[in-house]
C-alpha cells in the first residue's frame, strides 16, 4: 500500500474583527486566533506555536491556539509549511529490532488486542525516541534522517511502497481579502527560512516548505483526490 500524505491542518482566523474592517485598516488591527483542531501535546500544537511564535514577532500582535474547529470546511490555503516523515516505532521492551523481527510479535499483539508498535509523524515521536521510551525500526523517507543514521527507510526494510508523511499547514476563511492571505503567506514562507527554525525543525526531524498560495491549493487538490479514491477503494466508512 502507498500512502504518501497525511492532513495535517491548521487554520488561521481573524479574532472578533470582521473581513470588510480587516480590508479597510492595517493588517492585524486586533490579535490573531490560531485555531488548531487537534489536541495539545502533539506535532500539530508544536508547529502551531512555534509559527505562532513568529507571526506575533512579525505583526506586533499576539496570536494564540485555539482547537475546536474544523481546519477542512471552507477555507482557503495559505502555505504548507513543514513535511513531517512518518516512523515505526516500538516499546523497548519489545524483542524487535528490525521490521522483519516485528512482524510476529505485531500479529500476536493484535490478535491479543494489545498494542505493540506506532506509526507517528517524526515531529511527535523523535521526542520519545530520544529519550529512550520507544525505539525505532523504520522512517518513510527518501533517505535516513539525518538525526537517527541507524535507522532505515521502509524501502532498505523491505517495504519501498510505503512513503507515508504528514503535512502541516496554515489556511484562512475562504472569504479573506487577498491582500491579507498574501501577508501571511509571505510571513510564514519568511519563518520557515529562518536559521533557528530550521534548525529546531531538524530537531524534529521535519523539513521546512513554504511555498505559494497556488501551489499549495493544487497540493491539497491532489492529497484530497488521491485520498479519495484511497477511501473508496478500501471501503473505508465515518463511525
Amino acid at each position: 500500500m502507498k500512502i504518501t500524505g497525511t492532513h495535517c491542518l491548521l487554520a488561521l482566523l481573524a479574532a472578533t474583527t470582521s473581513m470588510t474592517a480587516m480590508a479597510q485598516a492595517p493588517y492585524p488591527a486586533k490579535p490573531v486566533r490560531l485555531v488548531v483542531p487537534y489536541p495539545p501535546g502533539g506535532g500539530n500544537d508544536t508547529l502551531a506555536r512555534l509559527f505562532g511564535q513568529k507571526l506575533t514577532e512579525a505583526f506586533g500582535q499576539h496570536l494564540y491556539a485555539k482547537p475546536g474547529y474544523d481546519a477542512l470546511r471552507d477555507f482557503a490555503p495559505v502555505s504548507l509549511l513543514v513535511i513531517a516523515p512518518t516512523l515505526l516505532v516500538v516499546n523497548p521492551a519489545l524483542p524487535a529490532n528490525s521490521l522483519k523481527e516485528l512482524i510476529a510479535p505485531a500479529i500476536v499483539g493484535a490478535i491479543s488486542g494489545e498494542a505493540q508498535m506506532l506509526v507517528d509523524p517524526a515531529a511527535s515521536a523523535l521526542p520519545h525516541v530520544k529519550s529512550g521510551r520507544l525505539r525505532p525500526l523504520a522512517i518513510a523517507r527518501a533517505s535516513r534522517l539525518p538525526e537517527l543514521p541507524q535507522v532505515p527507510t521502509f524501502a532498505e526494510a523491505g517495504m519501498p511502497e510505503y512513503t507515508a508523511s504528514a503535512w502541516y499547514s496554515v489556511h484562512a476563511p475562504a472569504k479573506t481579502p487577498s491582500d491579507i492571505v498574501a501577508r501571511l503567506n509571505k510571513e510564514l514562507v519568511r519563518s520557515v527560512n529562518l536559521p533557528d527554525f530550521k534548525e529546531r525543525l531538524k530537531d524534529l526531524g521535519s523539513d521546512g516548505v513554504g511555498n505559494t498560495q497556488d501551489e499549495f491549493g493544487r497540493f491539497v487538490a491532489d492529497e484530497h483526490a488521491k485520498y479519495g479514491k484511497l477511501i473508496k477503494t478500501m471501503g473505508i466508512k465515518p463511525e
